[in-house]
């Protein structure tokens, strides 16, 4: 917690040397920096929602989607930079949710919850449940419930071999949407 306006102050620096390099001026051709881009403000977002400011935390969110949406409409399988959007509406909504800022939440955990985040699903359960901000429905926080309790990213180990060494390898596996996993099955890395 000491060391959090310090951590800002280096995202702050990071997102200035990436817009300097002017990585997003040019997505004819793919390139990893565009995630990491992304997850600069990402991560300052993150940042400020750690120290409650949900002004600035909102608007490195608003960066994310203006300045990285082009990049999915063109490679919409880069679920790298699509992961910075569903952390990012995670993040928003619990604060929001915390604000009791129910309305501005609700939209924020109901693009997480798709993606397969079980914290916001969790949230919008107890929205409907509770009736706040909507009118109470019990059989939708239900369902929500049952959502939450199916999500989870599991993380698997394998032995890799390397050649000359063999180690073990861990990778994670998440249950995401229908439609992203019909359109662009067989990715090996995403």
């Amino acid at each position: 917690p000491e060391h959090r306006d310090e951590a800002l102050s280096y995202f702050t620096q990071a997102i200035s040397w990436f817009d300097a390099s002017e990585v997003m001026g040019d997505i004819s051709s793919f390139s990893e920096d565009f995630s990491s881009y992304c997850e600069a403000y990402e991560k300052r977002a993150e940042a400020y929602a750690a120290t409650r400011r949900v002004a600035d935390m909102l608007a490195d969110i608003e960066k994310i989607k203006t300045s990285c949406t082009p990049v999915l409409n063109k490679y919409p399988w880069d679920y790298y930079t699509r992961e910075m959007f569903w952390i990012a509406a995670n993040q928003a909504g619990k604060l929001l949710f915390d604000f009791k800022r129910y309305q501005d939440a609700k939209p924020q955990l109901e693009y997480a919850s798709h993606w397969g985040i079980r914290d916001s699903s969790e949230l919008l359960a107890r929205i409907y449940r509770e009736g706040l901000g909507v009118p109470p429905d019990l059989e939708r926080a239900r369902r929500l419930d049952e959502l939450a309790k199916r999500q989870s990213v599991v993380p698997v180990e394998v032995e890799a071999d390397y050649g000359s060494s063999k180690s073990p390898y861990t990778f994670y596996i998440r249950d995401l949407p229908s439609e992203y996993r019909s359109q662009f099955p067989g990715i090996d890395d995403q």
